[in-house]
């Protein structure tokens, strides 16, 4: 199947159910990443003819939460079927997962969990994800997650081993600067020393989002505008990338927002990463 992707990959926005008819309505759209777990198993219906007419105009990634990488239940081999199908049928620059555990002993979890970052869990991992790569015929992307628990057994920092995920298996790196500044404060690290332990050269796609600080703890939200500090840490990894035309796209998931709102957002989130302005504040 020829690829969709009909510009160079740059600024985009998360695909939500509420904006498709203001998507609908642009005469360009930006980078637009599906959540896959939105369309897993549908063989027709609004969601996939919406998706559809929108892939159709410009590059699109894929974004999923349900790989469930880090735990040790079989793979879910009708999930990574109804992946594979998507994958043909929309041919996305990137296809992601997040490195955690989303279902434990049978039971679905409501937050992403840390996987242990240890060497046998590294193995684990790296099994799995080489399995789910080779059903997919092309490598994937792992976002580092926001975490609020961790572990004594860690051997390992998140950059350390993401770097040698993609050591022990080619995927590709979806690096969240929101969430590395998440875990930064709340477990009080260096966010720019931790990201140069990130393989930033199999960086495929960033995201950028906001955060609501509760009780002194930060939490990633994705209804805040992105912070001065989480635009410091993305500079500076774009500083780094030998490749400047990956996406970037800034999650944003409070559903009272309008089109019109998140439109200003975006272009606000622009400027204050690219220029190193912070237009809210003029």
């Amino acid at each position: 199947m020829e690829s969709r992707n009909h510009k160079p990959l740059n600024w985009g926005l998360g695909l939500r159910p509420q904006h498709y008819s203001d998507l609908h309505r642009q005469t360009h759209l930006p980078v637009l990443e599906i959540i896959t777990d939105n369309l897993i198993g549908h063989k027709g219906g609004p969601a996939l003819a919406h998706t559809d007419r929108l892939a159709s105009r410009t590059s699109v990634l894929l974004h999923g939460v349900g790989l469930n990488l880090g735990s040790t239940l079989d793979l879910d081999s009708r999930y990574i079927s109804s992946l594979r199908e998507l994958n043909h049928r929309f041919a996305p620059a990137v296809v992601s997962d997040h490195l955690c555990l989303s279902r434990v002993g049978g039971a679905a979890s409501y937050e992403l969990l840390p996987v242990p970052r240890t060497l046998d869990s590294l193995n684990l991992i790296s099994a799995r994800v080489s399995r789910v790569q080779e059903a997919l015929g092309r490598p994937i992307a792992l976002e580092n997650i926001s975490a609020y628990v961790e572990y004594r057994a860690n051997e390992f920092s998140e950059g350390e081993f993401l770097s040698a995920l993609v050591k022990k298996t080619g995927c590709g790196v979806l690096l969240d600067t929101n969430n590395l500044y998440v875990n930064s404060v709340n477990f009080g690290f260096d966010a720019l020393e931790e990201l140069g332990k990130f393989p930033i050269h199999a960086v495929r796609q960033i995201h950028v989002a906001g955060h609501s600080v509760q009780s002194g703890c930060l939490f990633d939200t994705h209804d805040q505008p992105v912070s001065v500090d989480v635009a410091k840490l993305t500079r500076a990894l774009l500083s780094e990338l030998p490749d400047q035309s990956i996406p970037i796209i800034l999650e944003w998931d409070d559903s009272r927002t309008s089109f019109e709102e998140l439109s200003k957002e975006f272009i606000r989130t622009k400027m204050q990463i690219e220029r190193g302005e912070n237009p809210r504040d003029q």
